[in-house]
Protein backbone atom coordinates (compact mmCIF):
# COMPACT_ATOMS: atom_id res chain seq x y z
CA UNK A 1 0.00 0.00 0.00
CA UNK A 2 1.17 3.53 -0.74
CA UNK A 3 1.33 6.37 1.75
CA UNK A 4 -0.70 9.10 0.07
CA UNK A 5 -2.92 12.06 0.87
CA UNK A 6 -2.49 15.21 2.91
CA UNK A 7 -3.71 16.08 6.37
CA UNK A 8 -3.64 19.01 8.74
CA UNK A 9 -2.52 17.70 12.15
CA UNK A 10 -2.41 19.15 15.63
CA UNK A 11 0.88 19.01 17.50
CA UNK A 12 0.59 18.62 21.27
CA UNK A 13 2.58 20.84 23.61
CA UNK A 14 5.04 17.99 24.18
CA UNK A 15 5.49 17.37 20.42
CA UNK A 16 3.15 14.43 19.77
CA UNK A 17 1.18 13.94 16.58
CA UNK A 18 -1.34 11.25 15.75
CA UNK A 19 -0.87 9.37 12.52
CA UNK A 20 -4.19 9.51 10.62
CA UNK A 21 -6.19 6.28 11.01
CA UNK A 22 -6.07 5.69 7.23
CA UNK A 23 -2.26 5.53 7.40
CA UNK A 24 -1.78 3.70 10.69
CA UNK A 25 -1.88 0.26 9.05
CA UNK A 26 1.28 1.19 7.10
CA UNK A 27 3.23 1.79 10.30
CA UNK A 28 4.21 -0.65 12.99
CA UNK A 29 5.13 0.31 16.51
CA UNK A 30 8.37 2.02 15.43
CA UNK A 31 9.20 4.51 12.68
CA UNK A 32 12.23 6.40 11.43
CA UNK A 33 12.19 10.20 11.57
CA UNK A 34 14.74 12.06 9.48
CA UNK A 35 15.30 15.66 8.43
CA UNK A 36 15.30 16.63 4.78
CA UNK A 37 17.92 19.35 5.05
CA UNK A 38 17.07 20.74 1.62
CA UNK A 39 13.41 21.47 2.36
CA UNK A 40 13.64 21.49 6.19
CA UNK A 41 10.73 19.10 6.59
CA UNK A 42 10.55 15.94 8.68
CA UNK A 43 10.32 12.62 6.82
CA UNK A 44 8.60 9.74 8.65
CA UNK A 45 9.27 6.23 7.32
CA UNK A 46 7.88 2.84 8.30
CA UNK A 47 10.93 0.67 9.11
CA UNK A 48 10.55 -1.54 6.02
CA UNK A 49 10.22 1.48 3.69
CA UNK A 50 13.31 3.10 5.29
CA UNK A 51 15.34 -0.01 4.55
CA UNK A 52 14.08 -0.03 0.93
CA UNK A 53 14.89 3.67 0.61
CA UNK A 54 18.45 3.18 1.90
CA UNK A 55 19.07 0.26 -0.48
CA UNK A 56 17.71 2.17 -3.48
CA UNK A 57 19.82 5.24 -2.74
CA UNK A 58 23.05 3.35 -2.05
CA UNK A 59 22.69 1.42 -5.34
CA UNK A 60 22.02 4.60 -7.32
CA UNK A 61 24.62 6.69 -9.10
CA UNK A 62 23.82 10.00 -7.46
CA UNK A 63 25.62 13.22 -8.15
CA UNK A 64 27.65 14.70 -5.31
CA UNK A 65 24.91 17.07 -4.10
CA UNK A 66 22.21 14.38 -3.99
CA UNK A 67 24.55 11.99 -2.16
CA UNK A 68 25.35 14.70 0.37
CA UNK A 69 21.62 15.35 0.90
CA UNK A 70 21.03 11.63 1.44
CA UNK A 71 23.96 11.35 3.86
CA UNK A 72 22.64 14.31 5.87
CA UNK A 73 19.20 12.72 6.03
CA UNK A 74 20.70 9.40 7.07
CA UNK A 75 22.80 11.00 9.82
CA UNK A 76 19.73 12.74 11.27
CA UNK A 77 17.62 9.56 11.43
CA UNK A 78 16.01 8.63 14.75
CA UNK A 79 14.08 5.51 15.67
CA UNK A 80 10.80 6.53 17.34
CA UNK A 81 8.12 4.50 19.09
CA UNK A 82 4.49 4.72 17.94
CA UNK A 83 2.07 4.14 20.82
CA UNK A 84 -1.15 2.09 20.75
CA UNK A 85 -3.12 5.21 19.74
CA UNK A 86 -0.98 5.82 16.64
CA UNK A 87 0.83 8.74 18.25
CA UNK A 88 4.49 9.51 17.91
CA UNK A 89 6.68 11.97 19.75
CA UNK A 90 8.76 14.26 17.56
CA UNK A 91 12.03 15.48 19.02
CA UNK A 92 12.13 19.16 19.88
CA UNK A 93 15.17 19.79 17.68
CA UNK A 94 13.29 18.35 14.68
CA UNK A 95 10.24 20.52 15.36
CA UNK A 96 12.43 23.59 15.72
CA UNK A 97 14.36 22.95 12.50
CA UNK A 98 11.12 22.35 10.57
CA UNK A 99 9.52 25.40 12.26
CA UNK A 100 6.54 23.28 13.33
CA UNK A 101 4.59 24.52 16.35
CA UNK A 102 0.88 23.89 17.01
CA UNK A 103 -0.09 22.32 13.68
CA UNK A 104 1.67 20.65 10.81
CA UNK A 105 0.88 19.60 7.27
CA UNK A 106 1.30 15.87 6.61
CA UNK A 107 1.95 14.91 2.99
CA UNK A 108 1.94 11.29 1.84
CA UNK A 109 4.97 10.65 -0.39
CA UNK A 110 4.36 7.00 -1.38
CA UNK A 111 7.11 5.42 0.78
CA UNK A 112 6.94 7.87 3.69
CA UNK A 113 5.15 10.98 4.79
CA UNK A 114 6.56 14.44 5.33
CA UNK A 115 5.66 16.86 8.08
CA UNK A 116 5.78 20.53 7.10
CA UNK A 117 5.10 23.94 8.49
CA UNK A 118 2.14 24.84 6.19
CA UNK A 119 3.39 28.35 5.36
CA UNK A 120 6.85 26.98 4.52
CA UNK A 121 5.30 24.35 2.28
CA UNK A 122 3.22 26.96 0.45
CA UNK A 123 6.34 29.11 -0.12
CA UNK A 124 8.29 26.08 -1.30
CA UNK A 125 5.56 25.16 -3.80
CA UNK A 126 5.28 28.78 -5.00
CA UNK A 127 9.02 28.70 -5.76
CA UNK A 128 8.57 25.84 -8.20
CA UNK A 129 7.61 26.67 -11.74
CA UNK A 130 6.23 24.52 -14.54
CA UNK A 131 9.54 24.54 -16.41
CA UNK A 132 11.48 23.29 -13.38
CA UNK A 133 8.93 20.53 -12.77
CA UNK A 134 8.97 19.49 -16.44
CA UNK A 135 12.79 19.35 -16.44
CA UNK A 136 12.84 17.14 -13.34
CA UNK A 137 10.14 14.81 -14.72
CA UNK A 138 12.08 14.53 -17.99
CA UNK A 139 15.18 13.46 -16.02
CA UNK A 140 13.07 10.68 -14.51
CA UNK A 141 11.93 9.51 -17.94
CA UNK A 142 8.40 10.95 -17.93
Amino acid sequence: MSIVGNYNLKVSKNGKIQIPKKLQSEFGDRVILAIDFDTKCIAVFPLNKWEEYKKTITKSNLDKNLMLAFENMLSSAKLVQVNEFGELLIAEDFLKLAEITETCWLLGMNNCFELWNKEKFDKYMAGLNDETIEDELRKLGF
